[in-house]
């Protein structure tokens, strides 16, 4: 999530920094800018060991190490001052500078470009063809960081009467808006044909691989080519899959059909009630076994399974009283499935487990 060029600019500070302090190690007692100099390059280093060596846990990205932003600035501006310090003549300086400016207009045009979503920004050394990859290694929008822009959108085509609103922190988000906004939002995964319903995705990527109606899709975002966060109608967007999977065999039936279309699983039971999806109750779990256990993070991989309940549990609503919920699985390949329903105290009312032919 570094732009490349302040990362070279960084590395190129650590080393003469380095290079001077061994050349001269009495300058270190003497020189006070390369004292400081020697502790903010010691700064990423030490981090970054500490990491690699004690095999740190990170969630979504590095964002445990945001603290290392400053010292990796100051690192770059040491490299920069290096680099001019360095080049002799005026034209071998001009294009040294020529060079910094460029460096830095690249990455503010990839700012332009992606806004108002910058915080999702990554250099382009990471693959940005492999979407399984970007969510497990960087922001792509942890805690659903654009959701105040959704929020005003929506709110903007919808300018007066009641919004009901199901999303995994529209309420952190909500309070940011204005009191007269705030009153028109109400959170439900209680939906009902002839309202004003929005459903925000867990996984905005099935948008783009539901069977759903394209009308059904309220707002979308797009960033690299990836879906950042997709809103949807959830009568007729549910109600599209739901027609669609009852056309074919069930993968199971229990208290809830299970349908599979690809990577999406589909959840269906008729006349549920309300704690189904609202918690309180019974909630649904999805539990996926990779056919590659080196397919799933280390710290889910013990467990032998990637736990996707949060991802199901977001994806499901009550719709004219009857339960739906839709899950994009992962696209790796899985050799098996465990789904059910668990209660508070641990106890389960329905459980199903089944493998998936070849890998699929």
């Amino acid at each position: 999530t570094t732009p490349p060029a302040t990362l070279l600019l960084a590395f190129i500070g650590t080393v003469a920094l380095a290079w001077r302090a061994l050349r001269r190690p009495r300058d270190v007692l003497r020189n006070g800018p390369l004292r400081f100099g020697i502790l903010l390059a010691a700064i990423p280093v030490t981090a970054t060991a500490a990491v690699v060596l004690l095999e740190s846990t990170f969630y979504h990205d590095w964002r445990h190490l945001y603290f290392l932003y400053a010292p990796l600035l100051l690192l770059a501006a040491f490299g920069l001052r290096g680099i001019m310090a360095s080049v002799r003549g005026p034209w071998p300086r001009a294009g040294a500078y020529a060079l910094a400016g460029a460096a830095v207009a690249v990455t503010v045009v990839s700012m332009v470009r992606i806004h108002p979503f910058q915080d999702v920004y990554f250099s382009f050394l990471v693959d940005r063809t492999t979407p399984a990859h970007l969510k497990s290694a960087y922001t792509m929008n942890y805690l659903q960081t654009s959701l105040p822009h959704l929020l005003n959108d929506i709110l903007r085509d919808h300018p007066s009467g009641t919004l009901f609103f199901s999303v995994g922190h529209a309420g952190e988000h909500r309070e940011l808006l204005p009191a007269d906004d705030r009153e028109r939002i109400v959170e439900t995964r209680d939906f009902r044909s002839g309202e004003r319903n929005v459903l925000v995705l867990p996984d905005p990527e099935a948008c783009s691989l539901a069977s759903a109606p394209p009308s059904a899709i309220l707002h979308a975002a797009r960033v690299y080519a990836n879906m950042l966060h997709c809103a949807v109608d959830p009568v007729a967007w549910f109600g599209g899959i739901r027609r669609e999977a009852l056309a074919a065999e069930p993968l199971l039936r229990s208290v809830y059909d299970v349908w599979r279309d690809g990577r999406l699983l589909t959840y269906v039971r008729d006349g549920c009630p309300l704690e189904d999806v609202e918690g309180g109750g019974a909630r649904l779990f999805l539990h996926v076994i990779p056919a590659n256990a080196g397919d799933i993070p280390p710290w889910r991989g013990e467990h032998g399974f990637d736990n996707l309940d949060r991802a199901l549990r977001e994806g499901s609503a009550r719709i004219d009283g009857d339960c739906v919920g839709v899950v994009l699985l992962p696209d790796y390949p899985i050799a098996g499935i465990r789904t059910g329903q668990l209660t508070d105290d641990r106890g389960r009312p329905w459980t199903a487990e089944f493998a998936l032919p070849d890998g699929e």
